[in-house]
């Protein structure tokens, strides 16, 4: 898709979702406290990262490392245009 570098924000409290990212190479780049209100109360904002060096430098391993749950789904992604794409997962054919 041409990206350079993918961001994300995870929010305070979502601990597994953090994890998940850094096994597949994001990088915590900061964290912004008190960032939003969510149920009334301030909670703080993980930001994430992954650029397309460490991608590429990792992909290989991670796909050897979760082969066998890549290898149940059906991953499409495909381009609308050339601001946006969709990405489709079915489980394997």
């Amino acid at each position: 898709m041409g990206l350079d570098k993918l961001n994300c924000e995870v929010l305070e409290g979502n601990d597994a979702v953090v994890k998940m990212h850094t096994k597949f190479l994001f990088r915590e780049e900061g964290f912004r406290r008190s960032n939003i209100i969510k149920n009334g109360v301030r909670i703080g904002v993980h930001f994430l990262g992954l650029t397309r060096e460490d991608w590429v430098a990792g992909r290989v391993s991670i796909r050897e490392r979760y082969s066998g749950v890549f290898d149940k789904f059906a991953i499409v992604i495909s381009e609308r245009s050339a601001e946006s794409a969709a990405v489709s997962v079915e489980p394997a054919p």
